[in-house]
């Protein structure tokens, strides 16, 4: 179910309870993945639908059946190689709850001489449960108060700039595109006295410089240089997950490089 729309051409909210979590994907409980966006444009919805503040939420559970495959919660590289979790002890397995919320603002402004200016931030924040089977006894019951992890937390912000400058007016959408974009990803968890349970906590540091050209409204080529940081914080005894960046725990990192050429069409 989803309802969506736009209201005094300024507000736009989107609303969906959906039973499951993907195409073909059943839910195996009675509760509902839900979701909300609301985004407002400040210049108006039918003037410029790029430009706007937004908000998203959404809600689900996954259910500790035994039919079912675990959930996870991890970071990557935008080439695919595994940050969190990359020591296989299951500390990235979730189960039960989910709940996150995303908080964005786009500019994104057309000139009189036919170039673009376009910026845009994005903060999310993210908790799943984790309650994980008994790995050596892989099918429930399980002993919920003794066997429960502590809540997996991850969250993250963007920033995008980037600027189309137009070598023919003639021809609408086109020019030379400079773009830069930051983002930051933490993923970890929160200790409680009830609830040990140190595990891996990561950071990742992501710069992308990228330079392509826009043929016209449809076809664009990009060149894009990605340098990550990829941060790996080891386990402090005493004192929770990461310990405390003062030096008495062990931290290391490594800096990877990656070239992406792309090239799309949409009409």
């Amino acid at each position: 179910l989803m309802l969506h729309g736009v209201v005094a051409n300024m507000i736009q909210y989107k609303l969906g309870l959906f039973n499951g979590e993907g195409s073909n994907t059943l839910n195996g409980n009675d509760d509902f993945l839900m979701a909300a966006q609301f985004r407002f444009f400040f210049f108006g919805y039918e003037e410029n639908k790029n430009s706007f503040f937004h908000v998203g939420f959404i809600r689900g559970r996954h259910t500790n059946a035994a039919n079912l495959p675990p959930n996870g919660a991890g970071l990557a590289t935008p080439w695919g190689r595994a940050h969190f979790d990359n020591t296989g002890a299951g500390s990235n397995i979730t189960w039960g709850e989910k709940t996150g919320v995303d908080v964005g603002f786009r500019f994104d402004q057309d000139m009189e001489n036919g170039s673009n200016i376009r910026v845009e931030m994005e903060f999310m924040y993210m908790t799943w449960a984790r309650k994980p089977r008994n790995f050596q006894n892989p099918n429930p019951p399980f002993n919920v108060i003794t066997d429960d992890f502590p809540h997996l937390k991850g969250w993250g912000y963007t920033f995008v700039a980037s600027y189309r400058h137009c070598l023919d007016p003639e021809v609408e959408g086109s020019g030379v595109i400079p773009t830069f974009k930051f983002s930051y990803s933490d993923i970890d968890n929160v200790n409680s006295d009830d609830r040990p349970g140190n595990i891996l906590g990561e950071r990742m540091y992501v710069f992308t410089l990228g330079l392509g050209y826009a043929f016209n409204n449809h076809v664009v080529a990009n060149f894009n240089w990605v340098m990550v940081y990829a941060e790996e914080r080891t386990t402090y005894v005493g004192t929770g997950p990461k310990g405390p960046d003062d030096g008495t725990n062990n931290h290391s990192g490594g800096l990877e490089h990656g070239w992406f050429f792309q090239l799309t069409a949409q009409f």
